[in-house]
């Protein structure tokens, strides 16, 4: 089977997947000759000017194995130059027909193109012919092209499942789904899923049935999210829907857009599975504390303190002491009466400071 790309009008010999008009006479490739449609297998049919031109190279199979792996390989040939419609590569029993792709300057460049799917990608392989006079330039090209994408609708209608089904490959996709574009996975034993993304942002998931059925999972969470999660302030107080709840019960953090802006609260440690706490510091040192409670899907907002009081020390428990005044050293000559009253001055101030209890 051969698969016509285009139709070229010209006087020269186009790619040799193309039709070839030219005054009134139309040509494919075929066999190596170009053979007008519909006439005589003269190459020219009731024109034999329009004879194409072909220049025979013959490489080995260790040439051609070096172009196939990327190599450029050249061969001087004495009669090659730019005026052949197509190049013939000659190897072993094989040959490849190069048709020429544009000319310019006593330089042509020929090429043939086919494309392959290996593993779900298509690949084209196109071999290349650059021709000067006297050489010819052989080397080979394997471009990735751009996934098919798989059109599908939404709905559980016959003509919908049907027309689903058609489209539907086994394996992973790029999909376009209901004014959006994602990836899916589908199997005709279980069916399968899709994540679509629209123009302004908006993530969808549908559940693709084996039946080739599409419906919107409204409650599916992506495995990775939520972390954070975004309300507005007029949400604290009333229950919350079913789909937040169950984001409230992962997330790590909360942000509560209010009249000054965004306010973001952390999730506390000592949460539990009845009661998740989330805070956000004050500059007054204080703790903005928002409550969730799970039974209600309810938030509320509270304030706790965050100053430390120093307790005072007691005879069993560290705590804090004030300080006492300054006494001033004993002579060495001191009497007793001197040294009696030091002492009760600095026990006074000892039971003052909290050091001394009684």
């Amino acid at each position: 089977m051969k698969t016509i790309r285009t139709l070229v009008v010209s006087p020269n010999a186009p790619d040799t997947n193309s039709i070839w008009l030219y005054k009134g006479t139309m040509k494919y490739f075929n066999n190596g000759v170009w053979t007008t449609i519909g006439g005589d297998n003269n190459g020219g049919g009731d024109n034999p000017n329009i004879q194409s031109k072909i220049l025979d190279v013959n490489i080995t199979e260790d040439q051609f194995t070096q172009i196939l792996n990327g190599q450029s390989v050249a061969i001087r040939l004495e009669e090659a130059d730019s005026s052949y419609d197509v190049i013939a590569v000659r190897v072993g029993n094989y040959s490849y027909f190069l048709g020429r792709t544009i000319q310019a300057n006593g330089t042509a460049r020929y090429a043939t193109e086919t494309i392959t799917v290996e593993e779900g990608s298509p690949v084209m392989n196109q071999v290349q012919a650059l021709v000067t006079k006297g050489v010819i330039s052989l080397s080979a090209n394997f471009i990735g092209l751009a996934p098919e994408i798989v059109k599908l609708e939404i709905g559980d209608s016959s003509e919908i499942k049907a027309y689903n089904l058609s489209q539907l490959k086994s394996g992973f996709f790029f999909t376009q789904l209901d004014y959006g574009y994602g990836v899916g996975t589908w199997q005709s034993s279980t069916g399968g899923f899709a994540h679509v993304t629209t123009a302004y942002g908006n993530e969808v998931f549908y559940t693709i049935g084996a039946d080739g059925s599409i419906v919107k999972d409204e409650d599916y969470i992506k495995p990775n999210e939520p972390y954070t999660i975004q309300l507005e302030s007029s949400q604290i107080g009333t229950p919350i829907d079913d789909i937040t709840a169950s984001h409230v019960l992962k997330c790590g953090e909360i942000i509560i857009d209010g009249s000054t802006g965004p306010v973001t609260y952390t999730r506390s440690v000592d949460s539990t599975p009845t009661a998740i706490y989330f805070t956000s510091s004050k500059k007054d040192d204080t703790l903005q504390v928002l409550t969730y409670t799970v039974s209600t899907k309810t938030f509320t907002s509270s304030v706790a303190n965050q100053k430390y009081t120093l307790p005072a020390a007691t005879k069993t428990t560290l705590g804090g002491v004030k300080a006492g005044t300054n006494i001033a050293d004993l002579n060495t000559s001191a009497d007793l009466a001197t040294v009696i009253g030091t002492v009760n001055g600095l026990l006074a101030q000892l039971r003052a400071a909290g050091v001394l209890i009684s």
